[in-house]
């Protein structure tokens, strides 16, 4: 316990980043905000061009039960996430929230203590209508509506509502023509599961058409847009949204979140947002295609392996980042959030040995500052001990 007291002090004190937390990548500007290696389930950053300041995911959710600290120190280092959002995000301008997981956009409990992050800005959202599950559409539902009553909206927001405005555009199974060749080969228990998620999202596209829609709004100088596979200028910046990605696996009842870039003059900026890796082929196609200088990714969820993520999936990942590092040639990666929840490096080594190789710098937010991911600091287990598979 001594050892896991001295860790969550030295992740109390931001002043002891000594400005390491900023990347400057031309005239852009990333600084990162918190981060899981950091001690809280996070992933965000606020990022700066001459033009515009953004800010990234302004979310924070205490780590998982099995995470090897108290109750009482993962709520510390969740607030001390807050703390740094709050203390660098009310400069923003604009506020993108990728997905409506607790740990990337604001639980509405706390929608008050944080609305100086919302106020006045311009609101960048995921699409709360489509391509969304039903978890994160009552989420979306219930922030966005507070956010509108809390900013004076003068009608009940009931009356803001549409018809839904749905319809089939893009087929993900022709969106993905490589995954979902994987997953057409399938056989036994893995062929049941394919059968199974198709069935899901069948029933789930049945509920875009029939739910009603939330369109965008403007509530005195607050605005919110929905951004899927948007591009939005700001003087001389770019920002450009994907299509929803699934968040992980290809069908994946979890959801789907936006990836996007931020581009100006001759650099480029990309957030993943939750790819867990990225698992899927297509979308390290997209990271590639984007050509990014610096790019924050989410690794995969490395303390689920064996019930919710498999050696195929890791495989899948490996070739995927070592693709990436290859062919988009980006200055630097900083890969982080769901793989830090858990001892991640042996499973991922040979990732690491080939950015080595080829010069290209990868390694989380808490080793960009000048420290070890938290939980090299406080697992039981030395790194040298965990198996790799």
């Amino acid at each position: 316990m001594e050892m896991n007291r001295k860790a969550i002090e030295g992740n109390l004190l931001p002043e002891e980043f000594k400005g390491r937390d900023l990347i400057e990548l031309g005239s852009i500007k990333v600084r990162l905000l918190f981060f899981d290696s950091l001690g809280a389930k996070c992933s965000s950053v606020l990022v700066k061009t001459p033009d515009v300041s953004i800010l990234v995911d302004p979310g924070a959710a205490g780590l998982q039960p099995g995470f090897p600290l108290s109750s009482e120190e993962k709520a510390s280092l969740r607030e001390k996430a807050f703390e740094r959002i709050l203390r660098y995000g009310v400069s923003s301008d604009v506020v993108v929230i990728t997905h409506y997981h607790y740990d990337h956009h604001v639980h509405p409990s706390r929608l008050e203590e944080m609305m100086n992050l919302f106020k006045g800005k311009t609101l960048l959202v995921k699409n709360p209508n489509q391509w969304i599950n039903r978890s994160q559409r009552k989420r979306a539902f219930v922030f966005l509506s507070k956010l509108y009553q809390m900013l004076g909206g003068h009608e009940p927001f009931d009356n803001i509502l549409e018809p839904s405005r749905f319809t089939m555009i893009n087929d993900p199974f022709d969106d993905h023509p490589k995954t979902a060749a994987l997953w057409r080969k399938a056989e036994g228990k893995k062929l049941m599961v394919y059968r199974a998620k198709k069935r899901w999202f069948n029933r789930i596209v049945e509920s875009w058409q029939q739910n009603k829609w939330m369109g965008e709004f403007k509530v005195e100088d607050t605005e919110v847009r929905l951004a899927d596979g948007r591009e939005f200028i700001f003087g001389n910046t770019k920002i450009r949204f994907s299509r929803p990605l699934f968040h992980g696996q290809f069908l994946d009842n979890i959801g789907w979140v936006l990836g996007f870039t931020v581009k100006h003059e001759d650099e480029t900026f990309l957030f993943t947002s939750d790819l867990q890796g990225p698992i899927i082929e297509e979308y390290a196609d997209w990271i590639i295609r984007s050509e990014p200088d610096l790019i924050v990714a989410d690794g995969p969820p490395l303390y689920t392996y064996g019930f919710m993520i498999g050696k195929e999936d890791v495989e899948r990942v490996v070739d995927n980042m070592k693709n990436i590092i290859r062919e988009a040639e980006p200055s630097e990666i900083i890969w982080d959030h769901h793989m830090c929840r858990g001892l991640f490096k042996p499973k991922l080594k040979k990732v690491y040995s080939y950015a080595e190789k080829v010069g290209v710098k990868i390694q989380t937010a808490a080793e960009h500052i000048g420290r070890k991911p938290l939980i090299e600091q406080v697992s039981p287990l030395s790194i040298s001990k965990v198996r790799d598979d």
